[in-house]
């Protein structure tokens, strides 16, 4: 028996969830079961998307501090992986979001405009409400 079939097994019968990958590597110690190295492997090449040259490309990202309760923000160069401004705040918000990246412009403006904020799809970034006709309502 493998080791998905002996994790059913074992909660039915004994009501102790065991996870699968726990319960192949003490197979694997006892020598009563085989390590495929089909899935050792890397299915699918991993890419870094980093830029050449530093400013022409920055991330954002917003964080929930548990410390203080606070909503932090960092605006983060991709070529250079710093941090170029950061600030606290009571609430993560599309506003915020845009006064750190117009500090960052005034900061580093001089230098090279950014060319583009990659961001994930949160609400201080996105419209992710829409209504029946697919329209924000922002």
């Amino acid at each position: 028996m493998g080791a998905r079939c002996l994790e059913k097994i074992i909660e039915f019968e004994h009501g102790i969830h065991i996870p699968h990958n726990k319960i192949h590597k003490v197979l694997l110690e006892h020598g009563l079961a085989n390590e495929s190295k089909n899935k050792k492997k890397r299915r699918k090449a991993w890419i870094r998307y980093e830029r050449e040259h530093s400013l022409t490309a920055v991330h954002l990202d917003w964080h929930s501090c548990k410390v203080n309760g606070k909503e932090l923000c960092v605006v983060l160069d991709d070529s250079y992986r710093c941090i170029l401004v950061g600030n606290e705040f009571d609430a993560a918000t599309a506003e915020n979001s845009i006064n750190l990246v117009q500090e960052v412009l005034d900061s580093f403006g001089e230098i090279r405009r950014i060319e583009q904020v990659i961001t994930d799809h949160g609400t201080q970034f996105y419209a992710n409400k829409t209504d029946k006709n697919g329209e924000s309502n922002r």
